[in-house]
């Protein structure tokens, strides 16, 4: 992933996590976004939540509809400090069918989640079990 720009909103980590899976595109690539398309952006180094493109208006905005409630809000493609992340139908999909097989793995009982706690214990019993730890008088 390409460097991301510093956010007043959200910590470089948040942000990593926020527009994983999205790609940067310039202001010469707006007029490719296509209807069904998945953007996050950014306004004044303001990141946003973004929505699902409902209707491209290029050069000067676009329609973004709420995935979950039926909200729509256009985006002013102008605006000096706009920047856009998209991610494509095509890779929705694709990551939809990581995220299914992942369920039908959990499902089947073939994943387990490992715990740092858990694990952290282990490391100490072993060490106790070969006499490296001695427990305290």
């Amino acid at each position: 992933m390409p460097r991301l720009p510093k956010f007043s909103n959200a910590t470089s980590t948040e942000a990593k996590y926020a527009l994983d899976g999205f790609t940067p595109i310039k202001n010469a690539e707006m007029q490719s976004i296509t209807i069904g398309d998945n953007v996050k952006y950014a306004v004044d180094g303001v990141l946003k939540g973004g929505g699902i493109v409902k209707t491209n208006k290029f050069p000067d905005f676009i329609v973004l509809k709420n995935k979950f409630k039926p909200i729509s809000w256009c985006v002013q493609l102008k605006e000096p400090t706009l920047q856009i992340w998209i991610k494509t139908p095509e890779i929705e999909a694709k990551e939809a069918e990581e995220k299914k097989k992942v369920w039908e793995l959990y499902r089947a009982g073939k994943l387990i989640q490992m715990n740092k706690e858990v694990e952290e214990m282990k490391k100490v019993f072993d060490l106790y079990k070969t006499g490296k730890l001695v427990p305290k008088k």
